[in-house]
């Protein structure tokens, strides 16, 4: 009967209750002594924290300071200099304002505050720890304060348990303080992880400066300045991008109310709508927007975290910022530029160097006029290949074939003489190279897109040798097996209906090729059907599974780059920047840190050109954005992203025994019927179709 009783808690017990509303995690720390930073006037902020942050957090800052008679007033609850009235409850214009902060802290953590005012000639120094003063000092100090957190929850087991590990707490702080230098760029804001700086701004009032520096990246030529008024009360400034600047995530959309961080899935809703018929489905455009708003309009006063807010008018405020960026867009020119690099300019007229980044000097083959039809009428062929590696990573290679053996390359410069167009598919993917196996990993060659080959390869990641010339012999014999695959590796791709039984069964290479139609479609019949295969969409599917099977059998080729490229680090993934170095190298990448926050890209998957390499390991970084991945889930979208991204175009111009090979590579792939994308890849239309049409039939 006893736990029928109600009574009062104890002061201690509700301290603690109240402090749990308040501080969650370092992070919550950090949050609650910044936003007193900036409510104190500074314009400089200095946050340094170790081991995530639960041993250790320091916020310095330049503001007004505290007087001395106030300091321990502000450790007790629900004491603050930023309110006094109900007038000044309704037009909050502070980040924080419910006097919480310090004595939150106080009760779940050892803190030290050392503050100044510039009317001072010393400053205060207090150091509490469960809400109990240890000590209080006149120091020197400079104006401002200084405030250190440490030991969070040392005397609260249970809450310290349900910390994460001290990367993902250091995620999460990093995450905050981007958002707060993105909502405050005329303030100088530094942050310090473990004694290692990891960014560090400069106040000059631009929010165009603080997305470079924190992103690095330059998304300058991109950037629309916006500072428009929208009505009497509220009006909106900050930059969005063009029509060029998307990403694969929502990574890059930050909104702020009169400069709070706020998240408002409906106001990203509204502003991706105005993107809608601005960019492709699936991807998310840019924008760092700070609504301004007359206090009384908006209630912040939703959540103890302030990252809620309501409108006094919601529609008219959604629909107001949806039309302003609206009118925008279409008052823009949506035709991207091109610039035109002096790689560029010398291989403008050889597709090869744009598909595979200029790396090869020399490619020296004759045209083979004898390829069959079938793979398995290749003879015995192979090509030496003489590599020459120089210091800059420069390669240069020569194809040379050998006696009595097939030539299944193509001379681009005998074909400009001929006056024929060059095509990359021939050079691409007529040989592919892939690992003799053992019996027991053989894989069934009915289902392979690579079935007739098989050869040596070399790894550069794996071989560090360092002499001027290697060579690798790549033969392509006949009939043999190649590497078997996980069962599991099609696990994720695109599922279509196939209802057309006559689709699902046929084999393409069975069928009679007729022609092709608007350089795209490939015209196939056999009896009373006729068959349309989309080559763009056949060769991407093709590729992809290529790649996954080079992938997962360790056979990716890595192609160097003339000029190493240079590609920014998120500064909140910093700390994981060598994890991510690693796990790229398993995907053919071959890069190194350069400074804190830039990676240099030296060599890619032959799969890849340079601007698929760059918006792959983007998408990478944003993988690694998401939140409670696990290292099976990361490595899985991984994989996904790197197949999608190694895709190229296919030339229209392809000849017809190329056309050929393609057909037969799709009938081999696991899944035909579609593009990585969900394109179909094949359709059919039947004779009764056609003559039905034409009211040969009524």
């Amino acid at each position: 009967m006893q736990d029928n009783i109600i009574k009062k808690l104890d002061d201690n017990i509700i301290k603690l209750i109240s402090a749990g509303e308040v501080i969650e995690s370092p992070c919550s720390v950090v949050k609650e002594l910044v936003e007193n930073s900036i409510d104190s006037g500074a314009t400089s902020i200095v946050v340094e924290i170790k081991n995530g942050g639960k041993d250790y957090i320091r916020v310095t800052d330049n503001g007004i300071g505290i007087d001395e008679q106030y300091v321990l007033e502000a450790f007790k609850k629900h004491t603050t200099s930023k309110i006094t009235t109900f007038d000044d409850f309704i037009n909050i214009t502070t980040n924080g304002f419910r006097g919480e902060a310090l004595a939150s802290i106080s009760a779940v953590a050892k803190i030290s505050m050392t503050t100044k005012t510039s009317y001072s000639n010393y400053g205060m120094n207090v150091v509490i720890s469960s809400d109990k003063l240890l000590e209080k000092t006149k120091v020197g100090a400079k104006d401002g304060t200084t405030v250190i957190v440490e030991d969070l929850f040392n005397d609260i087991p249970a809450r310290k348990k349900f910390l994460k590990t001290d990367r993902a707490e250091s995620s999460k702080i990093s995450d905050f303080l981007i958002r707060y230098a993105l909502a405050n760029p005329s303030i100088k804001l530094k942050y310090i992880n473990n004694s290692k700086q990891v960014f560090q701004t400069y106040g000059t009032g631009k929010i165009e400066d603080v997305i470079n520096i924190i992103f690095a990246e330059d998304y300058y030529s991109g950037m629309i300045s916006l500072e428009e008024p929208l009505s009497e009360y509220i009006s909106v400034k900050g930059v969005i991008g063009n029509n060029s600047l998307m990403f694969s995530s929502r990574k890059m959309q930050y909104i702020f109310i009169n400069g709070r961080i706020i998240k408002d899935k409906t106001i990203t809703s509204h502003i991706e709508n105005a993107y809608r018929k601005y960019i492709p489905s699936g991807n998310f455009p840019m924008f760092f927007i700070n609504i301004i708003i007359k206090p009384d309009m908006v209630d912040v006063n939703i959540h103890p975290n302030k990252l809620e807010v309501k409108f006094a008018d919601e529609k008219t405020v959604y629909n107001l910022i949806e039309n302003k960026i609206s009118s925008i867009l279409d008052n823009l020119s949506m035709i991207p530029d091109i610039k035109i690099s002096k790689d560029d300019e010398i291989s403008k007229n050889s597709e090869i160097f744009s598909n595979i980044i200029s790396g090869y000097e020399n490619l020296k083959n004759k045209k083979n006029n004898s390829l069959q039809k079938d793979d398995k009428e290749f003879t015995q062929q192979s090509i030496e290949i003489i590599k020459r590696q120089e210091r800059d990573d420069t390669f240069v290679y020569e194809l040379k074939p050998q006696d009595k053996t097939k030539d299944i390359f193509i001379n681009h410069e005998q074909e400009k003489k001929e006056g024929l167009k060059y095509n990359t598919y021939e050079h691409n993917h007529s040989i592919t190279m892939v690992a003799e196996t053992n019996n027991e990993n053989n894989y069934e060659k009915k289902n392979s897109c690579l079935e007739g080959f098989q050869g040596t390869y070399y790894n550069k990641a794996s071989d560090k040798k360092k002499n001027e010339d290697e060579i690798l012999n790549v033969n392509i014999l006949d009939e043999k097996p190649v590497l078997s695959m996980p069962k599991d590796i099609f696990k994720n791709d695109v599922k279509i209906d196939l209802s057309d039984n006559k689709i699902r069964c046929v084999d393409l290479t069975l069928l009679k090729y007729s022609g092709r139609v608007f350089y795209t479609y490939i015209i196939l019949f056999d009896g009373e059907d006729m068959y349309m295969i989309d080559q763009h969409a056949a060769h991407e599917r093709v590729l992809y599974e290529r790649y996954l099977k080079d992938f997962y059998s360790n056979l990716i080729t890595v192609q160097q780059l003339i000029l190493p490229q240079q590609i920014g680090i998120p500064v909140n993934l910093v700390d994981e920047s060598v994890h991510i170095i690693e796990e790229l190298e398993k995907f053919g990448f071959e890069c190194d840190l350069f400074g804190d926050n830039i990676m240099l890209l030296r060599g890619i998957p032959i799969h890849f050109d340079e601007n698929g390499a760059r918006k792959f390991v983007n998408a990478v970084f944003d993988v690694y954005l998401e939140e409670n991945l696990s290292n099976d889930i990361i490595k899985d979208k991984i994989a996904t992203k790197a197949c999608k991204a190694a895709i190229k175009g296919n030339d229209s111009t392809i000849k017809d025994i190329e056309v050929e090979k393609l057909i037969y590579d799709l009938e081999h792939c696991e899944n035909k019927y579609a593009c990585p994308h969900g394109r179909p890849t094949i359709t059919r239309l039947s004779k009764y179709e056609i003559e039905k049409f034409f009211k040969r039939i009524l």
